[in-house]
């Protein structure tokens, strides 16, 4: 797998439904988040958080060759991520905000990154 095609995967499975609610949530953020980042992907059987999501799709990310500086900042937001993911209910309305950014990182990012390897041809 190319690292266009393990991008491609991961801004559809992760980034594209990460932020979808919580990006413009201004009340029931906690809400919008336990949406976004415990039931990323919901089938008829099951609901899958964006770590778990993220923890399938990295593997091909960094064998494709996708290292550096990105993946370390996607990692870090998933660290925040998944903080808000074990706990929802004892997360601080304080740190709701930074779930939130992080959520919004790890979307942004991996459009971007995407967009860019692509420009790359």
């Amino acid at each position: 797998m190319t690292l266009l095609e393990a991008l491609k995967i991961a801004r559809h499975d992760v980034g594209k439904y990460i932020a979808m609610q919580c990006r413009w949530a201004e009340e029931d953020l906690r809400d919008a988040l336990i949406a976004d980042l415990v039931h990323t992907h919901r089938t008829a059987d099951a609901s899958h958080s964006a770590v778990d999501l993220w923890n399938r799709v990295r593997p091909s990310v960094v064998e494709a060759g996708g290292e550096g500086d990105r993946l370390a900042t996607l990692d870090e937001a998933f660290s925040i991520i998944q903080r808000f993911v074990d706990a929802p209910g004892d997360i601080g309305d304080d740190e709701l905000s930074q779930a939130r950014d992080a959520a919004l990182v790890v979307s942004d990012g991996l459009r971007e990154w995407y967009a860019e390897v692509r420009a790359l041809g």
